[in-house]
């Protein structure tokens, strides 16, 4: 009893540790799609770019209208759970095993960017939780109800966005080829019978977002050809043959996928906007896709955006200020009236976001200590766990940049949701080589 009171302590208090900037703020973060997050759990109407998911976990999670302080608890509560469930893998025997766990979610929260990203009403968050569920899956031996629960999360976490389908499909792929490359010696953790679950589960999600991605997948598509100058070099080629709608502005495209699909004035809505433009974008992205040339710089486009969005990590990308006469104020106003005046008075809509700032430097600065303690890792050959542990992060970070920059946009905020695995890896490779990991 004495233990499991223990272990729920410390659960909590690493979920507490990841809400500090809301704390800080007086009120949960938002962002723009808050609102259509809100809007479609509390309407259960399904939005045109993303699923229905996260907004019915955001109903359920604020106990249907009552805050959405709880939303952000539960979503840090799960990454809570998962970072110690990992932990426990190399030290749960230790009598340190909690301590050491608690103080790498303080640590985390407060040196990295995830606590950002964990106090934000948006589902950001998942992208790391299927990750980790994965990689829980993968490393760490559990009994046969534990890891029913885990392939449930991986399902539920990865039906949270569209983005995970090529996440999880990169990912898995990848492992499966460095299980098999001797020289990781992977074969033993990197198995193929949990991958081909994974793989089944995020196929099953698939049919869960069908109707999303039928709607949007064009557009975004586009989206990220008009910022990686795929877009611009196709219409100057092909529109003297072929007068698309589109051609009258490929000398205006915007230099961004966000300014492309969400501005007002932008093209996209000129010629048709997200129903009106299905036919022709589809038509464009399958002709650039089957011929080899536009193939070829396809390619070559997502290979340099992906570095891109590798550099982009930055936390408040996007989190403005939302008061009256928004989308966001009106709903907050609706569905949580009772916090309409709390919401109105963060430090988030007062515009007093400074300390982000200071707080984006050290973020770089543990990520550049980090990746120096992760090379003495590698020097000092760690066992294959570690190592395996170690890989699926980094793929994770890598797949994460390419799936996002290639099939959306290289955004900051889509950095910042993953870059701080790199810092847990490093903390839980220490701590498994150390002597707090010996059992009591």
């Amino acid at each position: 009893m004495k233990e499991r009171i223990i272990a729920i302590l410390s659960l909590c208090a690493g979920a507490l540790f990841l809400m500090i900037p809301a704390f800080l703020n007086g009120y949960p973060i938002v962002y723009s799609d808050s609102s259509t997050y809100l809007v479609s759990g509390f309407e259960l109407n399904p939005p045109l770019d993303r699923p229905i998911t996260y907004g019915v976990f955001l109903r359920i999670a604020s106990l249907n209208g009552l805050s959405l302080w709880p939303v952000i608890f539960f979503q840090s509560l799960i990454l809570s759970c998962l970072v110690f469930r990992l932990l426990g893998g190399f030290m749960e025997r230790s009598r340190w095993y909690y301590l050491a766990g608690t103080g790498t979610m303080l640590l985390l929260a407060l040196f990295t960017g995830v606590s950002w990203t964990a106090s934000q009403v948006i589902a950001d968050l998942f992208t790391p939780v299927t990750v980790l569920t994965l990689l829980v899956i993968l490393v760490v031996p559990a009994p046969r109800h534990e890891q029913v629960l885990l392939y449930i999360l991986f399902f539920l976490a990865t039906s949270m966005h569209i983005s995970h389908l090529s996440l999880n499909a990169a990912l898995l792929i990848l492992l499966f080829i460095a299980g098999r490359i001797r020289f990781f010696q992977l074969e033993k953790w990197i198995r193929i019978r949990p991958l081909l679950i994974a793989l089944v589960l995020t196929a099953t999600a698939y049919l869960v977002m069908a109707p999303a991605i039928s709607k949007s997948r064009h557009v975004f598509l586009m989206g990220a050809m008009v910022e990686n100058g795929i877009a611009k070099t196709f219409l100057d080629e092909q529109c003297p043959e072929h007068p698309y709608s589109l051609c009258a502005y490929k000398d205006s495209l915007p230099l961004q996928a966000w300014a492309f699909i969400w501005d007002e004035e932008s093209p996209f809505y000129k010629v048709g906007g997200w129903k009106g433009t299905r036919k022709e974008f589809n038509e464009i992205i399958r002709k650039t896709l089957t011929t080899p040339r536009y193939l070829l710089l396809h390619t070559r486009e997502s290979i340099r955006a992906t570095g891109r969005q590798l550099v982009k990590f930055r936390s408040g990308d996007g989190n403005g200020i939302f008061l009256q006469g928004t989308q966001l104020h009106r709903r907050i106003g609706k569905y949580f009236p009772r916090e309409l005046h709390r919401f109105e008075d963060s430090r988030q809509n007062r515009g007093e976001l400074g300390f982000l700032g200071p707080a984006n430097h050290m973020h770089l600065a543990v990520l550049l200590v980090s990746m120096g303690g992760l090379v003495l890792l590698l020097i000092r050959k760690p066992g294959s766990r570690l190592m395996a542990m170690l890989v699926v992060l980094l793929l994770g970070v890598v797949t994460n940049a390419w799936s996002c920059a290639t099939f959306a946009n290289a955004l900051d905020r889509l950095g910042s949701k993953m870059i701080w695995l790199v810092p847990l890896g490093v903390i839980i490779g220490w701590l498994a080589r150390s002597p707090l990991r010996h059992p009591s």
